[in-house]
């Protein structure tokens, strides 16, 4: 059974949860990173030790970034289904106005570009790499 508790009696706890069906052998874990040591650029949460991302489809990354900041995300795959979610504060994804827990889908896309409207915006990219067998 899987249940979620707020440890804090008198504060509210943010959280996003995230399930993906692994495109590689399943790897169960807590992922620590501190984003101010990659200021202004996305980074892998599934890459290794030594900032390699997944050979894998599937990648989520993360940024932290000052306002007009600005950054394009370009898949290393042909093809791929992105995700993009607003942590914190505002951006401009391919000309759409985004704030915070705003979320955007876009299929089939391997590029796109984006802008921090707010300091300490926070960017989280889940990117999923399309298959031949769609359900």
């Amino acid at each position: 059974m899987y249940s979620v508790s707020n440890p804090f009696e008198n504060d509210w706890v943010k959280f996003l949860h995230i399930g993906l069906c692994p495109a590689g052998p399943y790897q169960n874990g807590k992922i620590s990173f501190k984003a101010h040591q990659y200021k202004n650029k996305l980074f892998s949460l599934l890459a290794d030790k030594n900032d390699t991302p997944p050979p894998s489809s599937q990648d989520i990354l993360i940024g932290n970034f000052d306002g007009r900041e600005k950054g394009v995300f370009t898949s290393k795959h042909a093809a791929t289904n992105i995700f993009v979610f607003v942590i914190e504060g505002a951006f401009e994804v391919q000309n759409r106005l985004m704030e915070q827990r705003d979320g955007l889908a876009l299929y089939e896309a391997n590029t796109f570009d984006f802008e921090a409207l707010s300091n300490n915006a926070i960017l989280l990219i889940i990117e999923q790499g399309v298959t031949t067998n769609h359900i």
